[in-house]
């Protein structure tokens, strides 16, 4: 994708933001209940690893497409909510066929109780790799591993009970020894429009 459309993409995420912004006056951050939510946008992976046999590192370029996740929790207060995150990404880039997916543990802090929130989470995480590199054998596997994810957002409620916003977020799968690769590790980030359910 050109870079022109990723910024129509990204105004465009924006100016929804702000409609909703506008849209939500009288709408307070009440957080006393189970929590939905969907998550969808533009994501980069890429996927680095160490060929110990003949000593040479492995960084894949890095790849992009849409990317999304959903996320069930409960908040037991506006500051805080805990639960599920599930997210994956798939593509290829150079060389390379990526399928990334994670569940992870996580848990949401919003400093002041308000739209700003910031998320980290720890869980399982699994990685196909498809890599036909030029003079070496090719690699179609499927590894699973320890996963982690940080993050960060900005919500607006639309009405009572439904919020719209922006989140960036980063997740981490290790994956240990995929073939003749040891220490293989896959970075996705991602810049998704949020769509959150609030039920009391």
């Amino acid at each position: 994708m050109s870079n022109a459309i990723r910024t129509v993409i990204l105004v465009s995420l924006l100016l929804t933001l702000l409609a909703g912004s506008a849209s939500a006056v009288g709408h307070s951050h009440t957080r006393d209940g189970w929590v939905y939510a969907l998550n969808l946008g533009w994501g980069w992976a890429r996927v680095e690893g160490h060929d110990t046999g003949n000593n040479l590192d492995m960084s894949s370029d890095w790849a992009d497409d849409f990317t999304g996740g959903l996320r069930v929790g409960f908040a037991p207060s506006d500051n805080f909510s805990y639960g599920l995150d599930f997210s994956g990404w798939s593509d290829y880039g150079y060389q390379t066929k990526i399928k990334t997916w994670r569940i992870l543990v996580t848990g949401t802090w919003y400093p002041k109780g308000q739209g700003f929130y910031l998320r980290g989470g720890i869980g399982g995480g699994s990685l196909g790799l498809e890599y036909t590199p030029v003079g070496f054998p090719k690699i179609s596997q499927s590894a699973g591993g320890l996963a982690g994810g940080l993050g960060a957002g900005w919500e607006v409620r639309v009405s009572p009970g439904v919020a719209i916003g922006l989140a960036y977020d980063y997740y981490l799968v290790d994956s240990g020894t995929i073939s003749y690769l040891d220490d293989v590790k896959t970075e996705t980030q991602g810049i998704t429009f949020s769509i959150t359910w609030y039920t009391d």
